[in-house]
């Protein structure tokens, strides 16, 4: 039994479609809110989002006991916190480093969407925080 079935055996189906459902819009605003972290005027706004993403993911795969997912939305929301305020511009090296954290978010949304038994392995490069980002 894949990771989708396994929730739909243990909680409700609306409780189940309401997550997928919000996994999925997550997934596909993460991208445009990151390229908003080129502009100045919009890092505050952008990062509040990216931790809001980071916070609604760690709540609702607590929940749900999806524990991989749980672990990791809340690795972003630790180092996203001490930024919250930020007004400065980004490295490319933390934009990309964004970047690899969508992509996982996204690809473990497609394991969770496609039943796979588990989420794939994470990118062992999305441990190399850049120094800017990294939680203190």
């Amino acid at each position: 039994m894949g990771l989708l079935r396994e929730l739909e055996g243990a909680f409700d189906y609306d409780i189940v479609d309401e997550f997928t459902d919000h996994y999925e819009i997550m997934c596909s605003s993460m991208e445009p809110i990151i390229d908003r972290l080129n502009h100045a005027h919009e890092i505050p706004e952008a990062v509040e989002e990216l931790f809001r993403i980071a916070h609604n993911l760690k709540s609702a795969s607590g929940f749900l006991k999806l524990e991989t997912l749980h672990r990791f939305a809340a690795f972003i929301e630790d180092n996203l916190e001490h930024i919250r305020k930020r007004t400065t511009p980004f490295t490319q090296e933390s934009i990309d480093w964004f970047y690899l954290i969508s992509d996982q978010l996204c690809d473990w949304y497609d394991d969770l969407m496609g039943d796979q038994d588990d989420f794939r392995k994470i990118r062992t490069e999305i441990f190399d925080i850049p120094q800017e980002i990294e939680a203190p």
